[in-house]
C-alpha cells in the first residue's frame, strides 16, 4: 500500500505540466502576453439541445460524471504504487472519457456544439457530484472511489435507457457495448479493494478511512441521481456485500431522490477540471479548433 500524500500527489502533477510545456519550449514569459486571463474570453452559454429537458438533465449528469471521473483517473498516471495497476487505470480512465463523449455526442450531435458545450461551458452550468469531482488525496481513496463510482455505474446506464430510449434510439446499443468494460471496471475495483482489505490490518484501516471520507457525498450522490429510489436498494446491497468481503464497515449512505437534477453546486476541487480544460483555449481564445 503507498502512503500518498495529497499535496504531494498535486506537486507532482504540477511539476509534471510544467515540464512539460518547458520542454515544448513554452514558458511565462513568452505566453503572458498571449493567456486569456477574462473567463469570459473563453467561456460560453450552454448550447441548447434537440433532446427534451428531462432527458437532458439524465443524459447532461451521467455524462460529466464520466467525464470528470475519467479525469480523475487519469491523474494517478505514473503515480500509481506498482505498474499494472498504472497500466490499468489509464485503461479505465480512456474508457470513461470515451462513454462521455459518446453521451455528449447524444446531446450536441455537431463538434461545434459539444466544443462550446464541453470544454467552454461555464462552471455553474455542469452537472457532475462531489463523488467524482474531489481529487484524490491518496492512492487507497482513489481506489475505494473507483469501486463505489463502478458500483453505480451500472445502475445508472440501465435507468437512462429505460426511462429515455424510446427518445434516443441510439442508447440501447451504447448502454450494450459500454456495459462489458464497465463490467471490467467493477471487477477490477471490487477484486483489488477485497484482496487489500484482506492483506493485514494496515492495509484495512487505510481503505476504511477512505470508504468512511467518501459516504456522505455518495449520499449527496445519490440524493440527485434519476431513479435512484428505485435502484437504490440494489445498489446498496451490493456495496454492503463488498465491504463485507473486504473486511469493512459499511459507509453510512441513507438518503434518495429528494431533489432529482439538482447538481447545481460543485465542489470546491471542481476548479482544477476546468482549468485543465481551458488552458490551451486560454493560449489563443480566437483560435479555430
Amino acid at each position: 500500500m503507498t502512503d500518498t500524500n495529497a499535496n504531494d500527489h498535486t506537486a507532482k502533477v504540477h511539476n509534471a505540466n510544467s515540464a512539460n510545456m518547458n520542454n515544448a519550449g513554452m514558458n511565462s514569459a513568452d505566453t503572458n502576453d498571449r493567456i486569456a486571463t477574462d473567463p469570459a474570453q473563453v467561456v460560453q452559454p450552454l448550447p441548447s439541445s434537440d433532446l427534451s429537458a428531462n432527458a437532458f438533465a439524465d443524459v447532461l449528469a451521467l455524462a460529466d460524471d464520466e467525464f470528470v471521473i475519467g479525469h480523475r483517473h487519469s491523474e494517478w498516471l505514473g503515480l500509481s504504487p506498482f505498474l499494472e495497476e498504472d497500466l490499468t487505470l489509464s485503461s479505465i480512465a480512456q474508457d470513461e472519457l470515451g462513454h462521455a463523449r459518446a453521451l455528449y455526442r447524444i446531446i450536441w450531435p455537431s463538434w461545434a456544439g459539444r466544443e462550446q458545450g464541453l470544454v467552454r461551458r461555464p462552471t455553474d452550468e455542469w452537472r457532475s457530484c462531489s463523488l467524482t469531482e474531489r481529487q484524490s488525496p491518496t492512492w487507497e481513496w482513489s481506489l475505494v472511489r473507483h469501486a463505489v463510482y463502478d458500483t453505480l455505474e451500472p445502475y445508472r446506464w440501465r435507468h437512462l435507457c429505460d426511462v429515455h430510449g424510446p427518445e434516443i434510439e441510439s442508447l440501447e446499443d451504447l448502454v450494450t457495448n459500454v456495459h462489458e468494460e464497465e463490467t471490467f471496471h467493477r471487477r477490477h475495483a471490487h477484486d483489488l479493494m477485497i484482496r487489500i482489505g484482506s492483506a493485514n490490518e494496515t492495509a484495512r484501516a487505510k481503505l476504511q478511512a477512505a470508504l468512511d471520507d467518501i459516504g456522505p457525498d455518495v449520499d449527496v450522490a445519490m440524493s440527485t441521481m434519476a431513479g435512484a429510489r428505485a435502484w437504490g436498494p440494489r445498489f446498496l446491497s451490493e456495496l454492503n456485500a463488498l465491504c463485507s468481503s473486504a473486511h469493512l464497515a459499511s459507509p453510512s449512505v441513507s438518503t434518495f431522490p429528494t431533489q432529482p437534477g439538482s447538481r447545481r453546486g460543485r465542489h470546491s476541487d471542481f476548479a482544477s477540471v476546468t482549468e485543465s480544460l481551458l488552458a490551451v483555449l486560454k493560449f489563443d481564445p480566437k483560435a479555430t479548433w
